[in-house]
């Protein structure tokens, strides 16, 4: 019995592949064509052809790729896909492992001498741009002020659009060049920090050496500062008697003079932003900060080299393939009926593109037989797909009549994806590599999120506000809109049924459990935002701007200043109207489809003083078809001390459409069951 135990216990367990046997299964020639697929897929596919676990990191999985090669090797196929993203491999347990961040230490070495020699570069061409190496130029901000008094003097009577060179003056600005001296003093070691987090850099962060640099930088940023205000001097006065200054506002922000306010510090806030660093700069006199402006500094990056040479695409102008079904079977769904009429739903179809999990996306586009196209002329392919085809596979307004399609065709819709290298031709292959693996995968869709979204858009009804957030956070923000607009086909009217603000979803989501819980309640002060809200919310609202200060009413709604803004308190305020959430544009609302399905809501409010004897649906909703429904108004409140508040809002509905709509007839009952009357 035992015996037979021990034996079933090696039948069930696993064989784990030494790194000797992985290596000589990678020597196996494969053959393999796919349409459009993640990564992910493809290496899981790719390993279960020669006997070997290829796993792919998460930071990977929302890569989409095209293979299709014929009696290659497998480690030839594998290192295309690694070096296609920049990304590493490694051997553990049995188990070949891909991602970005599966490097070896000298590469990370080479990666960060490389970023360093990047920021000495940016350091120096700041320097270079703000001419630290000579005298402030007094007479080209006199020359400026000219400009812009010309601009002032014709805004009463008739426009005259500003002058081009209004917009050249901020490198040439006493804030500027304090901000290119403190860069070369604090040095790029320092700078670099702010790659991996929020760092804030002062005068009490500085070493022994820089701070006289500092101190140096400061005192010469007070006498230009002054002379730049005497130059812009009779501008500014002109300025402040205009309502509506037709000039940049950060020219009327270094007009100010200084006054008694002598500036003895600064503020660094270097924040890690999607491609680069951010950085708040500031200027500060007696606690106040008196001058600020907001730049780019470069990060750690990973850039990818293309091999070979571009593929020009007319040599696949005689290639003739065929689009595959799922191709054809979109172009049918999408595609109204001749007569412009409704045409039944097609919901078999719906729930299967929903599933972007599944069944990719881009797998229904015009790049889907690439695969062929690479085979037909006897070659392989590795292709990266970037999400930007989306947006013509949207938008495309030249829809597929007839399955046929040229190779050169195919070729040329692949080349509006960006982001990526282009089809080159290496050897045997046409590769597609990620020219910055970094920015690709942050605006790629994160295809669970994705299916999330679409398949809560088919249920009756809208989705909710958390349910929406949950989706867009990690979904990734630059493709909200094209996510929404893939909804849409599975489910018409998602628009308008779901009227929700990204810049909202996108602050809400960074928000943790115990925040939420405190913007509920009596609010949290700004200062304790999360650095990219704080920051999102101060820009949009372009605090810091301090034009307007100079007019005489200085009252609680002139414009807040930035110190005004980091006294304040953020609160999230709920408010809701119940009403009548009404469909336009389908023959029933459910069962056909129009491109013009449309939700609209109409308070209850709305009706009051309605008289019964005389009521028309018509005269208030044009249509008949309507569900009781809350609609329920969120907002992101900034109070501030003497200030008037500042909010971020959006709107949800409430309600269930997969219920009966009210009867025609009982739509003023309901009404008039609302007022109690």
């Amino acid at each position: 019995m035992i015996a037979a135990l021990a034996l079933l216990s090696m039948v069930q367990t696993p064989q784990v592949l030494t790194a000797a046997e992985i290596a000589q299964r990678l020597e196996t020639p494969v053959t393999m064509h796919t349409n459009p697929i993640r990564l992910v897929v493809a290496l899981d596919e790719l390993g279960s052809r020669i006997g070997v676990r290829i796993r792919c990191e998460s930071e990977l999985s929302a890569a989409v790729v095209v293979v299709g090669v014929k009696n290659r090797p497998a480690k030839e196929v594998l290192q295309y896909l690694v070096d296609g993203i920049g990304a590493g491999k490694t051997v553990y347990n049995g188990t070949v492992y891909v991602g970005l961040a599966l490097i070896s230490p000298e590469l990370e070495e080479k990666r960060r001498l490389g970023a360093r020699q990047s920021m000495v570069r940016s350091i120096e061409s700041v320097g270079k741009n703000a001419s630290i190496d000579k005298p402030f130029d007094e007479a080209f901000m006199t020359r400026i002020g000219g400009l812009a008094k010309m601009t002032l003097q014709s805004a009463q009577d008739a426009y005259r659009p500003p002058h081009p060179d209004l917009y050249q003056f901020r490198s040439k600005s006493p804030v500027y060049r304090l901000y290119a001296r403190l860069l070369a003093a604090i040095g790029p070691d320092a700078l670099m920090q702010g790659q991996n987090g929020t760092v804030v850099i002062d005068q009490s962060t500085l070493g022994r050496s820089q701070r006289p640099l500092a101190d140096q930088a400061l005192a010469q940023f007070a006498e230009e500062q002054n002379q730049c205000a005497q130059a812009l001097d009779s501008m500014l006065k002109m300025a402040a008697k205009v309502q509506y200054p037709n000039v940049p506002g950060e020219l009327l922000d270094i007009a100010e003079p200084l006054g008694k306010a002598e500036p003895n510090a600064f503020r660094l806030t270097i924040s890690p932003s999607q491609w680069s660093q951010s950085v708040n700069f500031e200027v500060r006199a007696g606690g106040l900060t008196v001058q600020e402006l907001t730049e780019q500094l470069p990060k750690q990056r990973i850039y990818v080299r293309a091999l070979g040479e571009p593929f020009n695409a007319t040599q696949a102008a005689n290639v003739k393939v065929d689009y595959g079904p799922a191709v054809m079977r979109f172009q049918e769904f999408r595609a109204p009926l001749p007569d412009g009429k409704a045409k039944p739903f097609d919901y078999v179809f719906a729930r299967e593109f929903a599933n972007a999990w599944k069944n990719e996306p881009l797998s229904y586009s015009k790049v889907q037989p690439l695969a062929d196209v690479a085979a037909a002329l006897d070659l392989n392919v590795v292709a990266y797909l970037s999400d930007q085809l989306l947006t013509s596979f949207i938008y495309d307004q030249s829809p597929i009549q007839e399955p046929g399609v040229s190779g050169q065709q195919v070729i040329n819709f692949l080349s509006n994806g960006g982001r990526t290298s282009g089809l080159r031709k290496f050897d045997k292959y046409l590769l597609c590599f990620v020219q910055d693996p970094e920015q690709y995968l942050a605006a790629q869709m994160d295809r669970q999120s994705l299916s999330t979204m679409m398949s809560l858009a088919m249920r009756p009804g809208p989705l909710t506000f958390t349910q929406m957030s949950a989706c867009v956070g990690k979904m990734g923000a630059n493709y909200y809109y094209q996510a929404r607009q893939l909804a849409k086909l599975v489910r018409p009217g998602f628009d308008s049924l779901n009227p929700m603000d990204l810049q909202v979803i996108e602050m809400m989501a960074r928000f943790n459990g115990g925040q939420l819980n405190g913007l509920r309640g009596a609010g949290i002060p700004v200062t304790s935002l999360p650095a990219t809200i704080e920051q999102r919310m101060r820009r949009s609202w372009g605090i810091g701007r301090r034009y307007g200060r100079w007019q005489p009413n200085d009252t609680i709604d002139a414009p807040p200043t930035i110190d005004d803004y980091r006294k304040g308190v953020v609160k999230l305020v709920t408010t809701s109207r119940d009403g009548l959430l009404a469909i336009f544009g389908s023959d029933d609302g459910r069962t056909s489809f129009t491109p013009y399905v449309y939700f609209t809501f109409q308070s209850f409010e709305s009706f009051r003083g309605a008289d019964p004897r005389t009521f028309k649906v018509e005269n208030y909703l044009s249509s008949r078809i309507c569900w009781p429904a809350r609609m329920e108004t969120i907002s992101l409140v900034i109070e501030m001390p003497r200030k008037m508040p500042m909010q971020y809002q959006t709107s949800q509905y409430i309600t269930d459409v997969s219920q009966a709509p009210i009867p025609y007839d009982q739509i003023m009952p309901t009404i008039q069951r609302y007022f109690g009357n």
